[in-house]
């Protein structure tokens, strides 16, 4: 079998692969997106882009008809917990989307139908000449896919399979031990759990010729729901003496909120910037003739012209005032006037607001 050069160890040794991927149900698993996505990896010096599904490796050649492709299709069957590449429908599959080397599971882990792995890596080679990847997950079963065939070996399954689900990715112990014992020819390739630049440069010391980076790149939907949560979870409890400013703004039928929190001030508030050069208009999406103010759970309606000039509010807050100046809202003298229903401020027919 006549391997392409570019897959061969001396070729990848100190460069990056790009996993390029996205989960079920999300916007960036349109082709197209994954596609560009690949494109901009390899416009940034990756040596190769990892896809996943004949559908995402055909946009990915079409656009980019140079790109190093590594191949595989996640399919899950009821009778085997291996899904990456799992048999040989899978195989042929990605081979004819345009994969330059095609990833399979290369775990002990018993197969869709029985299907034993050397007989798929057998016969992938002899029917196809497909190089392929194998993606490991111990020493054994990497140093048994080299023996199979397999022109590279890979940490992708290490910590995520039954017998190694006590371990985390990167595989650090794994690497120096599979770099010396696998044949000199087979690439060795770090995945899984590489999380920043300084930990690539790590595993390439640690043995790997080269390393696939995925979610840390491309994982936008992973990377801001961890973001989220991490930030929820060390959300500061908000200061007892805190008030909110609400501000609801009606016009034409549309109505828009803006919400202000207000740290302790000074009282009375006289001449105190409230908004700075809000522009009510453009930053409420309205053109504003009315103001509802909720202050320390009292609502006022304020009614307004906002306009060019500057124009005084009417009817506001008991011991104070509000005017416009420019667009801007200056608070004068705020203070607590007599609580009014949502529905009487608004002045809304039955049926609800």
């Amino acid at each position: 079998m006549v391997v392409d050069p570019r897959l061969l160890r001396g070729a990848l040794q100190g460069r990056l692969i790009v996993s390029v991927q996205a989960p079920q149900g999300s916007p960036m698993r349109d082709p197209s997106v994954i596609a560009a996505m690949a494109e901009a990896s390899l416009a940034n010096g990756a040596v190769g882009v990892r896809l996943e599904s004949p559908e995402h490796i055909g946009a990915v050649r079409q656009r980019c008809p140079g790109a190093l492709i590594v191949g595989l299709w996640k399919r899950v069957y009821p009778d085997s917990s291996v899904y990456i590449t799992p048999g040989w429908e899978e195989v042929r599959a990605v081979w004819a989307a345009g994969a330059d080397i095609v990833a399979i599971d290369a775990t002990a882990r018993f197969r869709p139908g029985g299907e034993d792995l050397a007989s798929l890596i057998e016969r992938s080679q002899r029917d196809l000449g497909a190089p392929l990847m194998a993606d490991a997950d111990s020493l054994e079963n990497g140093l048994s896919a080299a023996a199979c065939g397999c022109q590279w070996v890979g940490t992708t399954l290490f910590g995520y399979t039954e017998s190694t689900a006590d371990q985390r990715p990167p595989a650090w112990e794994l690497l120096p031990l599979l770099r010396q014992q696998l044949p000199p020819e087979t690439a060795l390739i770090c995945e899984g759990g590489i999380s920043s630049a300084d930990q690539a440069a790590r595993a390439l010391a640690a043995g790997a010729d080269s390393v696939v980076v995925g979610t840390a790149i491309t994982g936008v939907d992973l990377q801001v729901a961890a973001y989220v949560e991490r930030m929820a979870a060390g959300r500061p409890r908000r200061n007892p003496r805190r008030r909110r400013l609400d501000l609801l703004a009606l016009g034409g039928g549309d109505r828009t909120a803006a919400h202000l929190a207000l740290l302790p001030l000074p009282q009375p508030l006289h001449h105190h910037r409230v908004v700075g050069g809000l522009h009510l208009g453009a930053s409420l999406g309205v053109a504003c003739d009315r103001l509802q103010l909720t202050l320390a759970g009292h609502l006022h309606l304020i009614e307004a012209g906002v306009g060019g000039d500057a124009k005084p509010f009417v009817g506001a807050a008991a011991g104070g005032g509000f005017r416009t100046v420019g667009h801007g809202l200056r608070c004068v003298g705020l203070g607590r006037g007599p609580s009014v229903s949502r529905r009487e401020a608004c002045g809304c027919a039955s049926g609800g607001d």
